[in-house]
């Protein structure tokens, strides 16, 4: 109903890209929450795997959603990158979510986009920083700290999520910026406290854990990432909604000065 109205007021209906290249996990998040009507504004959303047998392919083809395949996989550089701008441009995308996308997605003039991070980007970021490896690290310095200077209950770790613009401000269509990640200004962010017994756990085995800690705290890494997914999927869908909000801000923008324009 709310999207009726819009329509009927003359609010542009937006259409949002999701590229993924795995599960879609952070994919579903925004799906469900855009099934049940959750955001003021969007009216269609399409995902653009670049992974040819990505398993959030079918995740979002049995909710219904159409899915574009650009696999990077056998395709030099710019061969992709032009099949990517080919797609976003044909398909009217006005915004993007690069949702656990592998694949570097260019800047197209005119197409907001926007990555997630599940840690201190300034910190845990980067060129083939994603996944478990962030959260590893983020345990890896806090073992150094607990070694050195003790723990106890009163003691406040944290940790960061981030959804932060895909490219760095300046960035024009046609810039190759594809060793650059995680380097464009925070949209949100969210700080997450690392529950007490995981960081106890690391305390109790410290001797242990300190012998080999990039192999011995997997599981410790594991648990933290299946904890702050709860929080990254909220934060998210708080994101699409502002992103949207914004969007149709400045489009509602262009149209007036169109208006001035022509007066």
């Amino acid at each position: 109903m709310i999207r009726q109205f819009l329509g009927k007021c003359g609010f542009k209906p937006l259409h949002l890209g999701i590229f993924i290249s795995g599960s879609g996990t952070d994919m579903m998040a925004v799906l469900l929450a855009y099934l049940a009507g959750s955001f003021v504004g969007m009216f269609k959303i399409t995902v653009v795997s670049t992974v040819e047998d990505a398993p959030g392919i079918e995740k979002a083809r049995r909710n219904g959603v159409k899915v574009i395949v650009v696999a990077r996989k056998g395709k030099k550089k710019e061969q992709f990158r032009q099949e990517v701008v080919r797609v976003i441009k044909e398909e009217g995308f006005d915004l993007v979510f690069l949702l656990g996308c592998l694949a570097y997605i260019p800047k197209v003039d005119g197409v907001e986009m926007f990555n997630i991070h599940p840690a201190d980007k300034k910190k845990y970021g980067g060129m083939g920083w994603h996944g478990l490896k962030t959260h590893l690290h983020v345990l890896v310095d806090i073992l150094d700290d607990i070694i050195h200077y003790g723990y106890d209950f009163q003691q406040r770790y944290e940790t960061e999520i981030v959804v932060h613009r895909a490219h760095k401000d300046g960035v024009r269509e046609g810039e190759d910026t594809s060793e650059e990640f995680d380097v464009g200004p925070a949209f949100v962010t969210q700080k997450v406290t690392i529950p007490h017994y995981m960081l106890q756990k690391i305390y109790d085995n410290r001797e242990d854990l300190k012998l080999d800690p990039e192999k011995l705290l997997l599981p410790y890494a594991d648990d933290l990432q299946k904890y702050v997914l709860r929080f990254e999927w909220g934060l998210l869908i708080s994101a699409v909604q502002n992103a949207v909000t914004e969007t149709i801000a400045n489009l509602e923008g262009e149209r007036y000065l169109e208006k001035l324009r022509a007066a």
